[in-house]
Order: C-alpha cells, then sequence, then structure tokens
C-alpha cells in the first residue's frame, strides 16, 4: 500500500471516529432492547453529563425485562406543543391491555441534520425496575399517560347510549348536564369503567351486578371508556366527592372479581365540577384530570 493511499484511510477514518453517533426512534430503541450501551452512550448529546456505569445498569436490566416477557410494542403520541422537541418512544403492553413499561426520549438536530439523544426516560409501572431519566439521573412518574385520540360526535351518537345489565351506559366524552338532559336523563355522580383495560371487560357483568347490590347503580350516571389501564388495578376519585362507604364497596367488589389487591387513589380535579370515579384506569400524582 502506498503512502498517498494510506493516508486518504487515515483521514476517511478520522473524519467517521470524529463524527457524531446518528440515531432516530427505531435504531434508538432497538439498541436498548439488544443492550447496546455502549453505542447509546456514543450517540447522547452531551456524553460529559452521563454517569455511564449507571446507565448501562438499567438498559441491561429494561433490556432483560423486555425480552423476557410478551409485550406489544405501542409507538408513544406526545401532547402537542409547538415549544417543545416532540418526545418520541415505546409503550410495552402486557397481555390485559395495560402499560407496563415505557421508555421514551427526545432528539437534539445537529446542524447536519443528524440527531442525537437528548435524554432518556425509563418507566416501570409496577416500580420493579428503576423510572429514571438520563442524563440528568431525576426520578420520574412510573407511569406515562399518553395522548387520547377522541372520537367523533356522530360516532359516539351512533353508539351510546346503550343499556348494558338494565342500566343506560354513555361514553366517557358524551357525559355533559346538557347531554344527558337532551336524553332525558339526570347528571348524578359519575363511575367509569375503563373497558380497555381488559381485567375490567372480561369481569364486567360480575361488576356491575356486584356494585348493584352494594350501591344501587341507579344513583349514579355510568360511563365506559376504552383505554389503557395499568398491570394494578386502580379506582381513581376526584377528592372529597365519594364517601368511604362508597369506595369500600367498589373496592370489595373488585377485588372479589378480579381476585387481586385494588389501589384507590384521589386526584384534585380543577377542571370540572362533575364528580367522577373511574375503575381500571391509569393514575398519575400530577393528574388534575381523569382522562381516557
Amino acid at each position: 500500500m502506498n503512502v498517498e493511499k494510506l493516508f486518504l484511510i487515515l483521514i476517511v477514518f478520522s473524519i467517521v471516529s470524529c463524527s457524531p453517533m446518528g440515531y432516530d426512534e427505531e435504531t434508538l430503541i432497538s439498541d436498548i432492547l439488544e443492550n447496546k450501551s455502549e453505542r447509546i452512550i456514543s450517540g447522547f448529546y452531551k456524553q460529559e453529563r452521563l454517569e455511564k456505569e449507571d446507565l448501562k445498569e438499567v438498559i441491561k436490566a429494561y433490556s432483560e425485562k423486555l425480552n423476557s416477557e410478551e409485550f406489544e410494542m405501542v409507538e408513544y403520541k406526545d401532547f402537542v406543543n409547538f415549544r417543545k422537541r416532540d418526545r418520541e418512544g415505546y409503550m410495552f403492553i402486557d397481555s390485559n391491555n395495560n402499560i407496563a413499561y415505557s421508555i421514551t426520549y427526545k432528539f437534539t438536530t445537529l446542524e447536519d441534520g443528524t440527531k442525537q439523544v437528548n435524554f432518556i426516560d425509563f418507566r416501570s409501572s409496577e416500580k420493579d425496575l428503576q423510572c429514571i431519566k438520563f442524563p440528568s439521573k431525576f426520578p420520574i412518574k412510573c407511569v406515562i399517560i399518553p395522548v387520547i385520540e377522541p372520537k367523533s360526535p356522530q360516532e359516539l351518537s351512533e353508539e351510546y347510549p346503550k343499556e348494558i345489565n338494565g342500566f343506560n351506559f354513555y361514553h366517557l366524552e358524551q357525559v355533559s348536564d346538557k347531554y344527558l338532559r337532551s336524553n332525558n336523563d339526570t347528571l348524578k355522580k359519575l363511575i367509569i369503567f375503563n373497558l380497555g383495560n381488559l381485567k375490567i371487560k372480561n369481569n364486567f357483568g360480575e361488576i356491575v351486578k356486584g356494585l348493584d347490590e352494594e350501591l344501587d347503580l341507579s344513583n349514579y350516571t355510568l360511563a365506559e371508556s376504552n383505554y389503557y389501564g395499568e398491570p394494578t388495578t386502580n379506582v381513581i376519585y376526584d377528592a372529597g366527592s365519594y364517601s368511604e362507604e362508597e369506595l369500600s364497596a367498589i373496592k370489595r367488589v373488585l377485588g372479589r372479581a378480579l381476585n387481586e389487591p385494588i389501589r384507590v387513589k384521589p386526584v384534585r380535579n380543577n377542571r370540572s365540577s362533575i364528580k367522577k370515579l373511574k375503575i381500571g384506569g391509569l393514575y398519575s400524582k400530577s393528574q388534575i384530570r381523569i382522562g381516557g
């Protein structure tokens, strides 16, 4: 090999080795699942801020967990905000259509168009793995709340209200005092059943029957939604709107139907005068509304 050719090869090698590692949504999640931590570290925008050994441990733990069980990978959709970069990533959905884990991230785009990792969030709904952001290492909420795609009013009006077990059920997106009055109904305290959570859907008849025996469901407005839940079944309610007797009865009926512990959580409702209680939905500490 002549000197000139060797010199050209060294120049090319130098350019490649100094070029920033580029990423996109698919290649990053693929590297996480394959535990390619060194490659991921090389793709961070500010590597000097990384505690690399800690990141390696977290990537390894998530890679092992997500490859050891069957999960459906669903692309995460962020809330639209023109002031911020879009958050990208994936949710890992269990056999009951519940969010078990999520890995989301944002990229920084360099002048040459290359994308580098700005941060990565690792979340585990059951907290069996760390819920943590890199490079800051800030603790984060363990449950991600994705965007809810609204149904069209026409689609809803064709299907709802519908009679189930002798009770009128509305869709959550329809519930308002004006809409119920247009259906010769009265808005009462609201109980929402998240039928997207298959544990609730598959035991729906038993749950409704049990709640009617305990509470007399004619005293409530009933609605359903169809969205993701959590592996642990939540009862999420507007703080101060439901009595201890009501909450205890609901917890008792669900525990009997599902044969598992039930988590009861209050939320602050600053956006609506409607009193809501949701069975089988997603819970976030910062939540001030009950969506989905």
